[in-house]
């Protein structure tokens, strides 16, 4: 007995039931298979619902069709609110076709209206071409200001008549995907595209401009954000768009941005967070409208300021600092100004050691290493120890060490500065041959850190395997001299072997502190923090007072009292009566008219 038997024989009082599905053997014999490639049938969803995975919500599905391969007690047994797409083996790429049971059991019965397991018609909005999972991606928006940023010239005239004028970018079909930032970066999400319908639209002006286009390189590094670590979320799909005003209506339904990124980033080591983060930065670069200098002066100030706040947080003078989060400030109240009579209020995050290093060379021939100078601060030394005033207690447990090489002792640079080899200030010089320099500096590196004094000996915590902080003052320098000398340390800088947890320097954190554009030069900082100093250019003293400068600066960021001599000074010029001619005195005051800032979309 077929179906349509025994569908007579249970409906035989009211046989009007069964026109109820008028046109079914028709629908069935014409009805082609749904494939999940065609973007014409997708799930009907929110548009950003849908996870990157190859599992669809089970309202998006077909769950109770006869020999579908979905499992009808999945929700029983597994409790989920995810199901598998299987597909019919013999027609790959598509859903296997209805049976005239599962229609009937949803058309049957037009007062039941459309049940969880009745075929959904899906809106042809929301799913990508592609069913494949990206790992790269590109800025839309980016892409579609490309040639007015990246290019010049009759290419630029060329590219934007044949691809851009008239609206054209946005007539293309597009896969839109999103990715939610904390309001810190971005008020709004960053739209994207799959990289490789970007690098195939680059491919395609190529060809039709017989040029040689690149998406990438030099000034474009934010062009393709590439997901490669398994624990950050990717991107969400949001839709396919073929118009301005559809991608601007799919952009609506983005999510409101939150202050800060998930548990996920709780999860990940600082610095792969950190580079997560910079590159996220470079991407919204991209996007705005202003020149790529000034991209890199702003991102390079903000990198600054991160390092000023985990630097505070090393000294235990601010809450600890967590990356890509809200922190709070001392310009707004949230942190009280320190007071240096007291212990700090906080921990010390991380308990590093700075290590700081200054390398002296022959002005004439630079390949010739003269001084190294080393100078160590251990956080752990610091412990129940007041900071003092202007932070003399905490500077007072700098070690410093100055070695001088043996060959080159006879050596004083004059011509472009005035050095002092044998005026170092923190204890004896130490000569060494030249072929042994790279192995004692490395070994200041390691357990215990530096040879300790008879006053000072090696408490437990210096054979420990400590997290290192190097501090400098302009390191590109120091750090190519140590690598031509056979320093492991440094030839492992910057590579995956590097032992360092983190590097400052001085001149950055003090730019980044007072808000000026241009580095200082280590004595300028001094100056200006008010350290007292002699005998500079020497290696051993240079390190030392990098490292005072150093903490000198912490405490002027934590908000400790002006000293009482500029207090006296500043009283002295606010109450001394300025002279004026008597002219000018009587012109009225010109009103200053501020630039206008740069509107950046």
């Amino acid at each position: 007995m077929d179906p349509r038997d025994r569908l007579t024989l249970l409906f035989k009082d009211n046989m009007n039931i069964l026109n109820l599905a008028p046109g079914l053997n028709s629908l069935r014999d014409t009805e082609e298979g749904v494939s999940v490639n065609d973007p014409s049938h997708s799930p009907h969803s929110s548009p950003h619902a849908l996870p990157l995975v190859r599992h669809h919500p089970l309202s998006y599905i077909r769950t109770y069709v006869p020999g579908s391969g979905v499992k009808e007690a999945y929700d029983k047994e597994k409790g989920g609110d995810l199901t598998p797409l299987h597909q019919d083996p013999e027609s790959p790429g598509c859903v296997t076709e209805p049976s005239d049971d599962a229609l009937l059991d949803a058309n049957s019965n037009p007062d039941l209206g459309p049940s969880e397991d009745s075929t959904v018609i899906p809106d042809e909005s929301t799913v990508s071409s592609d069913t494949s999972v990206p790992s790269s991606f590109t800025p839309v928006v980016a892409l579609a200001r490309f040639p007015f940023r990246h290019m010049s010239g009759d290419l630029a005239k060329r590219t934007s008549k044949e691809f851009y004028d008239g609206g054209k970018f946005w007539r293309r079909t597009w896969d839109l995907y999103y990715l939610s930032v904390p309001k810190a970066i971005s008020e709004g999400a960053l739209l994207l595209i799959p990289a490789k319908q970007a690098f195939s639209f680059i491919e395609e002006m190529n060809s039709t401009l017989k040029s040689q286009i690149q998406l990438t390189g030099t000034g474009r590094e934010g062009m393709v954000l590439t997901f490669g670590n398994d624990k950050i979320p990717l991107p969400m799909f949001l839709g396919q768009s073929s118009s301005a005003e559809k991608k601007d209506e799919l952009a609506q339904t983005i999510p409101s941005s939150r202050l800060e990124w998930g548990l996920w980033s709780h999860e990940l080591q600082a610095i792969v967070m950190e580079a997560f983060e910079a590159n996220i930065r470079l991407s919204f670069d991209m996007i705005k409208k202003k020149d790529l200098k000034k991209a890199q002066q702003v991102k390079k100030k903000r990198d600054a300021e991160g390092r000023l706040g985990r630097a505070m947080a090393f000294f235990g003078l601010r809450p600890l600092w967590k990356a890509n989060t809200h922190q709070p400030s001392f310009a707004n109240g949230e942190i009280q100004p320190i007071d240096p009579t007291r212990t700090v209020k906080w921990t010390y995050q991380d308990s590093p050691i700075f290590i700081c290093v200054d390398i002296e060379w022959n002005e004439r021939q630079n390949w010739q290493l003269t001084e190294v100078g080393i100078s160590t601060l251990d956080m752990m030394d610091l412990e129940g120890v007041v900071p003092g005033d202007y932070g003399e207690m905490w500077a007072a447990r700098i070690r410093s060490r100055h070695l001088r090489v043996d060959e080159y002792r006879h050596w004083t640079n004059s011509e472009f500065c005035h050095g002092c080899p044998g005026s170092f200030d923190f204890g004896e010089s130490e000569f060494v041959p030249s072929a042994e320099v790279g192995r004692i500096v490395d070994k200041a590196f390691k357990p215990p850190y530096m040879v300790p004094t008879a006053e000072d000996p090696a408490y437990w915590w210096k054979h420990q395997k400590r997290n290192i902080v190097l501090v400098g003052l302009n390191l590109n320098g120091d750090i190519q001299q140590l690598r031509s000398n056979a320093s492991q340390v440094f030839l492992d800088y910057n590579t995956p072997r590097s032992i360092f947890y983190d590097t400052l320097d001085l001149a950055e954190l003090y730019r980044a502190e007072s808000g000026e554009l241009q580095n200082r030069g280590l004595e300028n900082v001094l100056r200006s923090l008010q350290v007292l100093h002699v005998n500079l250019h020497n290696g051993g003293n240079d390190a030392h007072y990098t490292l005072h400068g150093l903490v000198r600066l912490m405490m002027k960021a934590a908000g400790e009292k002006p000293w009482a001599y500029e207090k006296e000074e500043r009283a002295k010029e606010s109450t001394q009566p300025k002279e004026e001619p008597e002219e000018e005195s009587k012109k009225p005051q010109e009103k200053l008219v501020g630039e206008l800032t740069e509107t950046e979309i």
